[in-house]
């Protein structure tokens, strides 16, 4: 297409491949050109965006209009379009206007089962939606002139599609249940068998019409219409992909309380309407995979083995359960992997589902494309382990030759993961050694490979070559400063168990030569050398007192988990819980080290303060005000009472003590807080840690009399 619109939206697309407006611009173009040379310009948007249906329907009906005769090439693009947008009623309408046309025009042949088919087929696919009543209505219009059928199976066929329509929640149920009452009252000559049916299907209809208010409700806001592009952090589209989150996993607690078949058909229809927009977000399909896997395999009961075939009398059984299960995933899978072509994690869950499907090859399949298309050294990570689980351990070190290859492979992350597969699977220390050696000579600069080198061979017992190792690529090893710093305290430690005074200095003294900002760090080498597993050089208290010490400790001695489990005591190495923690065990602070979250640091405060205020509210259902909102109102805060507004507008407004009856009253409350103090040192409580009852206006105006009467 040589048009100016169409070269704009060529230089669009080339440009921006999301470019929503370029994209809409060259489909516009290509509905005004002649076929065969739209035809390719059809193709490029149904590949780049396949379950937009409008493309699909724009293409097959363009197709038509020129070439009305080519019956088989419009069917071909029309299941290709209807196994790719399967819930476009747009689509489907399209779809079965053709075949009913064509059935129509040669009344009592094939074609009117084929469109028979094609209306059952779309009522399955797109039945669901809330805007299906066109589906409906033209299927119960085709039933009524088809030919072949006699007039006492049509009207069989007529009830069991009117059933279905009536208690399917969508627009225009009333109309539907007018027309099916007169179809009964019409239909039968038996009119108590009318009636009958009528009464067992209206409580059924009344429920859909309810659901079908609920699902309107929880429906609002989302967009079904939108081009399905990748994640790009733009605010409207993760607003989007949210709401589309929060409908499904609605619609997953079966808020209908539906049977189990009619719930996995709302669910399946639920995430298949979401995948339209959110087509490139993965854990959509993630969460649709498992899903339909799930729903197949209770219990986590894993694929029957043949080894059980023998013993377990319901084997046949098991075998035609992942069948049925295999057959509904393997659309979706396909469709996931073309989704997400480079996708790694789409990729390995492929793997993983049909490795369970008792078809290990076909998730090795997957990762091949995956390594030939888009290689990556993950990608072969993932490979190398799956043809070691397919094809015995010849496969992945067939694998791990084409990585080293592969300049996009050949990584230290790929040495590792071959050398630990070596060892931990194959049980052959030797290869091992050796590819660690092969890894160490291609990276010798790698952090990564030293580290885990050095790793293993501590494991193994062979301290002296770890030192050999560590002496060979330190100081001048690269990588993440967590690796490097890794394999600095390694050796520390290392040199502490087998070398002597002057090898450890000469470890610490290199150490500040190579990095500086270490070589005022006494108290963090002090504790690195004390610790041992969950112990401590410090008790709790003393470890708090320190500055910057106290994360550090805690993140060492929890090992990355959560405050809430408690630590050891550095002493006595039992559990305990934190002082920072409340009842349940949740810590009221933060811990990371450095990140100004110590002992009287004022974000410590502030959240402290904030842990404190939150407490003590009331219980509400609202929208949370916005953290920065709450942190301001807290620098702002005085700290006395008397320079708040309230204080200022209180003492400014105090009349003249008035004596008598307010003196009294004043004499009593007084009695009464020395009363609350004296029953607080009763219960153990030392005068200074009396909490007193929460200040309010009253008193302060009391107190304020007070003081101007002495």
């Amino acid at each position: 297409m040589e048009t100016p619109r169409a070269r704009d939206g060529e230089r669009r697309v080339a440009a921006d491949k999301w470019d929503i407006d370029g994209w809409q611009m060259l489909a516009s173009e290509a509905e005004a050109a002649p076929f065969a040379t739209a035809k390719p310009v059809y193709e490029r948007l149904v590949s780049h965006f396949p379950p937009i249906g409008k493309f699909w329907k724009t293409y097959a009906e363009h197709l038509i209009r020129e070439t009305p005769d080519d019956h088989d090439g419009a069917k071909e693009i029309y299941d290709r379009a209807v196994a790719a947008a399967p819930t476009s009623i747009e689509l489907w309408r399209s779809y079965i206007n053709f075949t009913s046309s064509l059935a129509i025009k040669v009344p009592g042949s094939k074609l009117e089962t084929d469109a028979l088919a094609v209306y059952e087929r779309a009522i399955a696919s797109a039945g669901l939606d809330l805007s299906a009543n066109p589906l409906w209505s033209h299927y119960l219009d085709f039933l009524k002139k088809h030919a072949t059928l006699s007039d006492s199976h049509r009207r069989d066929a007529l009830r069991r599609v009117y059933q279905r329509a009536v208690r399917n929640p969508m627009q225009h149920l009333d109309s539907f249940w007018r027309e099916y009452s007169t179809f009964e009252h019409t239909s039968n000559t038996n009119k108590e068998l009318g009636r009958g049916l009528i009464a067992e299907s209206q409580p059924k209809n009344i429920d859909a019409r309810a659901e079908f208010r609920a699902r309107r409700s929880r429906r609002e806001g989302l967009t079904l219409s939108a081009l399905p592009v990748s994640p790009r952090g733009r605010a409207k589209e993760s607003s989007q992909a949210q709401q589309w989150r929060r409908f499904i996993a609605q619609e997953r607690t079966n808020p209908c309380n539906l049977v189990e078949s009619e719930l996995n058909g709302r669910i399946v229809h639920a995430f298949e309407s979401a995948l339209c927009p959110m087509y490139r977000y993965p854990d959509f399909w993630m969460e649709y995979v498992s899903y339909v896997y799930g729903s197949f395999v209770k219990d986590g009961q894993p694929a029957p083995t043949k080894a059980g075939n023998k013993d377990n009398g319901n084997a046949s059984k098991e075998e035609s359960r992942m069948e049925k299960a295999a057959t509904a995933l393997k659309p979706i899978l396909e469709r996931a992997v073309q989704a997400l072509p480079e996708c790694v994690a789409i990729h390995t869950h492929v793997n993983w589902v049909y490795a369970r499907l008792g078809n290990a090859s076909k998730g090795v399949a997957a990762l091949e494309t995956l390594c030939k298309r888009y290689p990556s050294p993950l990608a072969y990570i993932h490979l190398m382990r799956a043809a070691r689980k397919a094809d015995g351990r010849g496969a992945a070190r067939k694998v791990f030759g084409r990585a080293r290859k592969d300049p996009k492979g050949d990584d230290p992350a790929v040495y590792v993961a071959a050398a630990l597969m070596e060892f931990r699977i194959n049980k052959d220390s030797k290869v091992a050694r050796n590819v660690f050696e092969f890894g160490l000579k291609n990276h010798s600069k790698s952090a990564v490979v030293a580290l885990h080198y050095v790793t293993w061979l501590w494991g193994l017992g062979d301290l002296e070559y770890a030192r050999v190792v560590l002496k060979k690529v330190m100081p001048d090893v690269e990588g993440s400063p967590a690796d490097v710093r890794g394999l600095w305290e390694r050796w520390l430690e290392l040199e502490d168990i087998v070398g002597d005074t002057a090898s450890v200095d000469q470890v610490e003294a290199l150490w500040r030569e190579s990095d500086p900002s270490c070589a005022n760090k006494v108290v963090q080498d002090v504790l690195r050398r004390a610790r041992f597993l969950s112990f401590e050089g410090l008790s709790e208290n003393e470890a708090s007192s320190i500055d910057g010490v106290r994360a550090s400790v805690v993140e060492k001695a929890s090992g990355g988990q959560g405050q809430s489990q408690g630590k050891r005591d550095p002493r006595t190495g039992k559990r305990v819980m934190s002082s920072s923690s409340g009842k349940d065990g949740s810590s009221t602070a933060g811990s990371r080290r450095g990140d100004g979250t110590g002992p009287g640091s004022s974000l410590r405060i502030a959240t402290d303060y904030l842990h404190r205020l939150a407490s003590g509210l009331p219980h509400i259902v609202a929208q949370p005000p916005s953290p920065d909102v709450l942190f301001q109102m807290l620098l702002d805060m005085p700290d006395a009472f008397a320079d708040t507004p309230a204080g200022a507008n209180t003492k400014s407004s105090s009349a003249p003590p008035r004596k008598g009856k307010d003196e009294q009253i004043v004499g009593k409350k007084r009695k009464g807080d020395e009363a609350l103090g004296v029953q607080s040192m009763s219960a153990g409580h030392t005068p200074g840690n009396v909490v007193s009852p929460p200040q309010d206006v009253f008193r302060a105006r009391q107190a304020a009399k007070q003081s101007r009467m002495r």
